[in-house]
């Protein structure tokens, strides 16, 4: 791990829990987090995504159109738990590759992106990169994607 003043960048493979949803699963009651998403796969990974909203935190999110990459069943899944679901599909059929977190709390605002994806495979074997951040100014250009991407949804 990397320590900066308002950004610490994470690097997989790693033997530990995953940086970013552990980060989510403690903020609870009262956060509202924002996923967008490439991938969601995986029985734990699901797990982990509803226990953030069984912890008290208002979950919703924007995930890629293909099927395999975000099964029907991780869908059901979370939708079952009550979180808000739709899938971004491009005007040109282009993937939607994005992947960040938008996270907010009494007041205090984060981004987590990087390259990991929402998998197994992601958390545990892959070379991957992520930062959490609570920069002002990124987390205003995250959000501003958001919105762009949330006009998509289907």
């Amino acid at each position: 791990m990397v320590q900066g003043e308002d950004t610490d960048i994470y690097f997989w493979p790693r033997i530990r829990s995953h940086p970013a949803a552990q980060f989510l699963l403690r903020l609870g009651t009262g956060a509202r987090i924002r996923i967008v998403a490439f991938h969601i796969k995986g029985a734990p990974v699901v797990k982990s995504i509803i226990g953030m909203a069984r912890n008290g935190a208002d979950v919703e999110i924007l995930a890629e159109p293909t099927l395999r990459r975000v099964p029907v069943a991780a869908e059901q899944r979370l939708t079952q738990a009550g979180i808000p679901f739709r899938r971004i599909t491009h005007p040109e059929g282009l993937p939607m590759h994005n992947k960040f977190v938008l996270a907010e709390k009494a007041g205090q605002r984060w981004v987590i992106f990087g390259s990991f994806n929402w998998t197994l495979r992601s958390y545990w074997l892959n070379y991957e990169i992520g930062a959490i951040s609570n920069d002002d100014q990124l987390f205003d250009a995250f959000a501003r994607r958001w919105e762009v991407l949330a006009a998509r949804g289907d």
